[in-house]
């Protein structure tokens, strides 16, 4: 009996240790999604540290010369009919839109006509280049106008030019916007703790079986090293009995 329960327990910590090396044993599906959405995390965190310093430097550290921003005017939604040198291939930007900058190498390349981002006292502005010229003490301009607006903005300094518009990606700052407002970021982090706490009293119940498991190993293997010295008795009382029989 003894042996049978030892045997019986022996097969069950197998098939414990056993599940446990399948569950650690990863398809290769199954690692390239977690591999994609640490990698996605990652991205993101990277996004939000980058975009904060940039913004709180006065849009001077771009992420390799790249920068995206979420429009919050409507200034170039819609075309004035004061404005005639608007034709309809040039792309109206709408408020939410997400726009990606690229830095300008020089003055030279600035366009006329470029949609471009500059920064100022209000913040980071978004209009097309009417105008560009050098004043007389070398210094460089460019003049700007929205398209829905019926004057220029004060001239710039090309000091103060942040980036040429290469990409427009509509509505997308909704979400941007959302996920950067403090009720975001709580139910973010809130979520990951509550996530790893479960994840962590999972593994724990986990390792507590698992101790139980290998601390009643040793009492089956004393019941099972009992069970000869109970046979060897039962032995010798079955001799001595045959013995006084033959006396």
């Amino acid at each position: 009996g003894g042996v049978l329960i030892y045997m019986e327990e022996k097969i069950e910590n197998n098939e414990i240790e056993n599940q446990d090396k399948n569950k650690k044993k990863k398809s290769p599906l199954k690692l390239i999604g977690e591999i994609f959405a640490w990698a996605l995390i990652g991205l993101f965190v990277c996004y939000f540290v980058v975009n904060g310093i940039d913004r709180h430097t006065g849009y001077n550290v771009p992420f390799f010369g790249l920068r995206t921003s979420v429009v919050v005017s409507p200034s170039m939604q819609v075309a004035n009919p004061e404005n005639d040198y608007l034709d309809d291939s040039m792309k109206r930007i709408k408020k939410y839109d997400v726009i990606t900058t690229f830095n300008y190498s020089s003055f030279d390349d600035i366009k006329l006509y470029d949609v471009l981002t500059y920064y100022s006292s209000n913040g980071l502005i978004c209009h097309r280049v009417v105008a560009k010229y050098v004043d007389d003490n070398g210094q460089q301009f460019v003049v700007t106008r929205g398209d829905a607006n019926n004057v220029n903005d004060a001239p710039v300094n090309y000091s103060m030019v942040r980036g040429k518009v290469i990409l427009v990606t509509p509505a997308f700052g909704h979400f941007l916007l959302f996920v950067q407002s403090p009720y975001f970021i709580l139910a973010f982090f809130g979520s990951a703790f509550f996530i790893f706490l479960g994840l962590y009293i999972i593994k724990s119940d986990k390792n507590k079986k698992l101790k139980n498991n290998e601390e009643t190993t040793p009492e089956s293997e004393g019941v099972s090293s009992q069970d000869p010295e109970i046979d060897n008795s039962d032995k010798e009382n079955a001799e001595n009995s045959s013995n006084e029989n033959q006396i």
